[in-house]
């Protein structure tokens, strides 16, 4: 078996893999969606391994660049995300290989360290090969329609309506992203995405695999949120807000305009977004697991000093 740095050349052959090892579940697998996420990405390109056995692609590995900030200074962080083993050659630790050969290349290159929020099946592997757990992440939640919620919890109502993919879009297309300017390099307490002028645009505009919602007003508030259909009905989740000084009412007011037009059951946001304060809000350990792995940077932030954003986190 060799293993060797992916090219844009192997994306089609990549993407062939992880359709045969995962299926088109969770999110559509293309050529697309592959180059908007690992080539595109305002971070900079991903860090993928391959591992190649009897001419055949058998195994694929994708350490996806991000970049913290404590305010201070910026961290080299990756993402650990894509992976896949041939259905034919599983067993064979391939997946244990490419892993431990990025971070050793990683940790060379001077990056600082590794975060992701694996499920329960997958963390087991992560703990083994140096990660650990930072702690479940808060979601601050509002209850929007609680009878509905109640029903469909007890199974007696239907599936959660889902708002139409052009309706969704139609108010994507429509908006001025360019309002995004105003908050780009703004200055975060706790640790906080280091954002780059493109990411806005690249991450909710461009995404070909999920519909997001914006809504804002220049040097005033930005909200971007993602209808979800969940087991318990129609979630809102707010995956990124940022509210000027005074502007918590315009925010406030905007958002419950979209609530009318959509009729979520409930909205989630990531806790201290300015806008989930009052009794109408509730705080909750709902979020994914958050672990990290360190690479030169040894110390893993506590969970009370990441500030997130649920686009940060949310798997895609």
């Amino acid at each position: 078996m060799t293993v060797r740095p992916a090219t844009p050349s192997d994306t089609d052959r990549i993407v062939e893999l992880l359709k045969l090892s995962l299926g088109d579940v969770s999110t559509t697998k293309s050529a697309h969606f592959w180059r908007w996420k690992h080539l595109d990405n305002p971070f900079g390109a991903s860090h993928v391994l391959l591992a190649e056995a009897d001419g055949i692609l058998v195994g694929v590995r994708a350490f996806m660049q991000w970049r913290w900030t404590d305010g201070r200074r910026e961290y080299s962080a990756l993402r650990a995300v894509d992976t896949a083993t041939h259905p034919g050659y599983r067993g064979r630790g391939i997946f244990k290989k490419l892993t431990l050969q990025l971070i050793a290349e990683r940790t060379a290159a001077g990056d600082d360290f590794i975060f992701n929020t694996p499920n329960s099946q997958s963390k087991p592997g992560y703990l083994k090969m140096g990660w650990q757990e930072v702690g479940r992440l808060p979601v601050a939640l509002r209850i929007n329609r609680p009878l509905a919620l109640l029903q469909r919890k007890l199974g007696w109502a239907a599936a959660a309506w889902e708002p139409a993919p052009a309706d969704v879009a139609k108010e994507r297309d429509a908006f001025d992203w360019s309002l995004w300017e105003d908050w780009a390099g703004s200055p975060v307490q706790g640790w906080s995405t280091a954002y780059r002028p493109k990411y806005i645009g690249w991450r909710y505009r461009d995404c070909p695999v999920a519909n997001y919602l914006p809504l804002g007003q220049r040097n005033s508030y930005l909200l971007v949120v993602h209808p979800k259909v969940t087991a318990l009905g129609l979630e809102f989740r707010v995956v990124q807000a940022h509210v000027g000084p005074g502007q918590v009412g315009a925010a406030q007011a905007a958002l419950q305009d979209l609530r009318r037009q959509f009729t979520p059951d409930y909205t989630s946001v990531a806790p201290g977004r300015n806008f989930d304060w009052g009794v109408s809000w509730i705080r909750r350990e709902v979020g994914p697991v958050l672990t990290f792995r360190r690479l030169t940077f040894d110390q893993a932030p506590a969970l009370t000093d990441w500030q997130y954003q649920l686009g940060d986190m949310e798997l895609f």
